[in-house]
C-alpha cells in the first residue's frame, strides 16, 4: 500500500544549501525509502525513476530517456536556483557545484534502480531488466 504522507518524512534537496546539508550516500537511502514507501506505484520506466518519487527539480534529470548528458542536468539545475548562487566567476565553486550535483544525481538513481531491483528481483521482468542494464552501461 502506497503512503503517501511518509514522503514528507523523507525530503529530497530543492536547493545548493540542501544539497550542502545531505551526504550523498544519505540521498540513496532516502530514495530507496521513498521509492518502498510507494511500492504499488513503481514502474520499470525511466519517467518513474525521474519521478518526485525519486528526484526533486533540483537533481531532474533530461526529459529524454536516451540523452543522458550530464551538461544539461548540470545547466538546467543551475538555472533553477542561480538567483539563490553568485559566483562572481568563481571557476572552482563551480566546479564543486557540478561535482555535487552530478554525484547526487547518480546516488538517486542508485537508489531508485535497488528498488526497482528489490521489488523484480526474480520475476525475469524484462523491461526492468532492459532499464537497469541500459543506465549501467551509461551511467
Amino acid at each position: 500500500r502506497n503512503d503517501a504522507s511518509g514522503l514528507r518524512l523523507l525530503p529530497l534537496p530543492r536547493s545548493e544549501y540542501d544539497l550542502d546539508r545531505v551526504r550523498p550516500d544519505h540521498l540513496q537511502l532516502r530514495v530507496l525509502a521513498r521509492s518502498l514507501n510507494m511500492w504499488d506505484s513503481m514502474r520499470p520506466s525511466y519517467e518513474w525513476m525521474a519521478s518526485s518519487t525519486c528526484m526533486s527539480p533540483l537533481l531532474a534529470p533530461p526529459a529524454d530517456k536516451h540523452a543522458l548528458d550530464l551538461d544539461h542536468v548540470y545547466d538546467s539545475a543551475m538555472s533553477s536556483f542561480s538567483h539563490e548562487l553568485t559566483l562572481d566567476n568563481d571557476d572552482e565553486c563551480v566546479a564543486e557545484m557540478r561535482t555535487a550535483l552530478l554525484e547526487a544525481r547518480g546516488y538517486c538513481f542508485t537508489g531508485a534502480a535497488l528498488a526497482l531491483a528489490l521489488k523484480y528481483a526474480g520475476s525475469m521482468n524484462k523491461p526492468c531488466f532492459e532499464l537497469l542494464s541500459t543506465l549501467l552501461r551509461r551511467l
